[in-house]
């Protein structure tokens, strides 16, 4: 972006070419949740409902941010009964019959990926998080660390552009109802857990009050039931210096 003078449609162009890709990833699909290892094996086994697999992925979190004591009781209480409600609440949603279980990388963001000259991805790395999961796992990510990348008129036009090209390249689980929505900003809240307990007292500089601020963003979202994409991604130009805005069209 910085050697395309932060161009508005290089992003775009980007982002469109990101949507062509991820249509072709998530046509791989698994009979459940879980990761994937080698020989073809998925674990835990014989998930068949994310959100028993999501379970454990949240109480592991709650876990340690009750070691390092980012919560007090009272507000560990409020966050363990929001998160077991939301996945109880996702469960008919959370079926693999509805939400199909099919190969997601799940940690996209902008420093995961090449690209060409064009703005085209020309390769991912940093796969070892991927997993068999519903779309809307990649598809919160997306939101929570690219389509952010600039001011709210750029988010939005970016993930315009980043489904134009999924569905052009057949793409299957576009986002269209309410619900699904919803299941999309949920999986954002529980990365914003996953963050303030990462960056919990973590101190270098830069990213010294991540910790604090990703928690507050998650007392927001329970209270909001919304996620802050653009001060999330605030943050993130806290490191990277990106301007808010594009320079050029």
């Amino acid at each position: 972006m910085k050697q395309s003078g932060y161009s508005k449609q290089a992003f775009l162009n980007s982002m469109e070419y990101l949507g062509r890709d991820f249509a072709k990833i998530q046509q791989v699909t698994f009979p459940s949740f879980g990761n994937i290892m080698e020989n073809s094996i998925i674990d835990p086994s014989g998930l068949t409902n994310f959100s028993d697999r999501f379970r454990f992925v949240i109480q592991m979190r709650l876990d340690r941010c009750i070691q390092k004591h980012m919560f007090s009781e009272k507000e560990i209480s409020i966050v363990s009964r929001f998160f077991k409600e939301k996945l109880d609440q996702f469960r008919p949603h959370f079926e693999a019959s509805i939400s199909i279980p099919v190969l997601n990388f799940t940690d996209m963001h902008a420093e995961n990926f090449y690209v060409d000259h064009f703005g085209k991805p020309s390769g991912y790395f940093d796969l070892e998080s991927a997993q068999a999961a519903p779309a809307a796992l990649e598809f919160y990510g997306f939101r929570f660390f690219l389509f952010n990348f600039y001011d709210e008129e750029c988010f939005k036009a970016a993930e315009g552009a980043f489904f134009r090209g999924y569905q052009a390249a057949g793409g299957l689980y576009t986002p269209t109802t309410e619900e699904d929505g919803k299941a999309i900003d949920f999986l954002a809240g529980c990365r914003l857990l996953e963050l303030a307990q990462s960056y919990w007292g973590y101190k270098d500089g830069v990213r010294d009050l991540w910790g604090e601020k990703m928690k507050n963003l998650l007392f927001a979202y329970i209270e909001t039931e919304k996620i802050d994409y653009m001060s999330i991604g605030d943050i993130w130009r806290e490191r990277d210096h990106q301007p808010p805005y594009p320079l050029t069209e």
